[in-house]
């Protein structure tokens, strides 16, 4: 990820600036040659995330902010379509297995809470209302006769 900027003190070098603070695990650079910029085929005031795969360099378009800067590079950092391999594999099941071990642990969690819930806290099992919605329905049908409509 490559910034053109004419001075690293301008407002959008500095946005740009913040976003690579905030990122450790993607490399941001900037370029203030004019030159450097034209050899690269990149405009200056503009940012560049240069990849070897899908349609190769994207370039930014959005607005001049950290977060949108960010959100930007997390998102186009990633190829569309990703090699299927043993060590995918492997990311995928560890992911797996501990989402699963979270849930488990919800459900033994709620599990304990319910059973030591006195058993005032719990509610009744039969309706509390003792009218009946057929009754309900009747009254209102006489009260629109009695109207006169």
């Amino acid at each position: 990820m490559i910034g053109f900027f004419e001075s690293e003190e301008s407002e959008n070098a500095q946005a740009y600036i913040a976003a690579a603070d905030s990122q450790d695990a993607i490399n941001f650079g900037i370029v203030t040659s004019k030159d450097v910029a034209e050899g690269l085929e990149a405009t200056m005031d503009s940012i560049v995330l240069f990849k070897s795969f899908d349609d190769g360099p994207v370039i930014y378009s959005g607005k001049y902010d950290a977060e949108s800067i960010t959100t930007f590079v997390l998102t186009e950092q990633l190829p569309l379509v990703t090699k299927f391999s043993d060590e995918v594999l492997t990311t995928l099941c560890v992911v797996v297995k501990l989402c699963i071990l979270a849930m488990l642990a919800i459900v033994i969690f709620c599990a304990l809470i319910f059973r030591l819930l006195p058993r005032s806290l719990e509610v009744p099992s039969t309706p509390t209302c003792s009218v009946s919605s057929t009754v309900m329905v009747k009254t209102m049908r006489l009260s629109w006769l009695d109207s006169g409509r």
